[in-house]
C-alpha cells in the first residue's frame, strides 16, 4: 500500500513568525515627591509668600505707649504705674487689657505650599459652625480696654482667654523648638510647658496645622526616612498573608 502522507522537506519550509501574546509589564508604583523647599523654577517672593498679620501692629502707624505698655511695664516703678492710671482711661485696667499686639512666629503659607503642608481636600477638616467663644480672639483689636475688661467678666472662657493672651505675648515660646533632653514619651505634661503650648497655639490663631508645622521635629513626619518607609510598604504588599487571613488592601 502506497504511503498517502506527503513527505515534507524541512529545509524548504519558510520560517513563519511565532505570534506570542503581549504581556504588559506591571507599571511601577510612582510615589509622590515630597519637598520642603520650593522648586528652583519658583523665584523671588513667590518662594516664601507672606501672609496678613491682622493681630500685628500696622507699620503705617506710629506706636503709642499703650501699644507697648505690656512690654515696658516691668521697667516702671510702682508710682509710675499708678500715675499712668490717672492719665487716661486706656491705662486704668492695666496692660492685660491693652491691644496686646502679636505676630505669628512665622508665615504659615510657607509650609502650606510646599511639602507636607500642601492643603488637600482629602485631608482637610472644616468647621462650618465656629465656636461662639472664639470670636473674642478676632474682635480683640476692635474693643476698648473697658470693653475687654467687661467682656472678660461675662464668661469664664473669655476670662481665661484674656489671661492667656496676656501671657502669650510675653512667653518665650521658642523653648518648644529646642530638642528635649529625655526623648521618651512623658507620662504627664508639666504646667509650664502646657502654658507654652497654649500660648503658641494662640499666636497661630488656634490653627493646629500651622502650630504643628512650626514645631516640626518629633511632632511631625519631616525627619522620617520616607524612602525606607515606602520600600517597606512595597515589600509588605508583595508578601503573602498568613494562613486564614485575607490579603492586605493598601489602596
Amino acid at each position: 500500500m502506497d504511503n498517502l502522507v506527503p513527505q515534507i522537506n524541512p529545509d524548504v519550509l519558510q520560517n513563519e513568525a511565532i505570534i506570542t501574546p503581549l504581556i504588559k509589564p506591571e507599571a511601577p508604583c510612582l510615589l509622590p515627591a515630597f519637598s520642603h523647599t520650593p522648586p528652583a523654577t519658583v523665584v523671588g517672593r513667590k518662594r516664601w509668600p507672606s501672609s496678613l498679620e491682622a493681630q500685628g501692629f500696622s507699620v503705617a502707624q506710629q506706636p503709642k505707649l499703650v501699644d507697648v505698655y505690656v512690654w515696658v511695664m516691668k521697667y516702671l516703678e510702682p508710682v509710675d504705674v499708678n500715675s499712668l492710671k490717672c492719665i487716661a482711661t486706656d491705662y486704668q485696667y492695666g496692660p492685660g487689657f491693652g491691644p496686646l499686639w502679636f505676630y505669628r512666629p512665622w508665615s504659615p503659607h510657607r509650609r502650606r505650599r510646599w511639602g507636607f503642608g500642601i492643603p488637600s481636600t482629602n485631608r482637610t477638616v472644616v468647621n462650618d459652625v465656629p465656636p461662639p467663644d472664639l470670636f473674642i480672639h478676632f474682635a480683640w483689636q476692635f474693643l476698648t480696654p473697658r470693653e475687654r475688661y467687661n467682656i472678660s467678666k461675662l464668661s469664664s472662657k473669655w476670662f481665661l482667654y484674656q489671661r492667656l493672651r496676656h501671657r502669650a505675648v510675653k512667653e518665650p515660646i521658642r523653648i518648644l523648638l529646642q530638642p528635649r533632653v529625655v526623648t521618651t514619651k512623658p507620662t504627664r505634661l508639666p504646667l509650664d510647658r502646657a502654658i507654652l503650648y497654649a500660648s503658641a497655639l494662640l499666636l497661630f490663631h488656634f490653627y493646629y496645622g500651622d502650630f504643628v508645622r512650626w514645631l516640626g521635629g518629633e511632632y511631625t513626619n519631616r525627619n522620617r526616612d520616607w524612602d525606607n518607609t515606602f520600600t517597606a510598604i512595597e515589600q509588605r504588599r508583595e508578601r503573602e498573608p498568613p494562613k486564614g487571613y485575607p490579603p492586605s488592601d493598601l489602596h
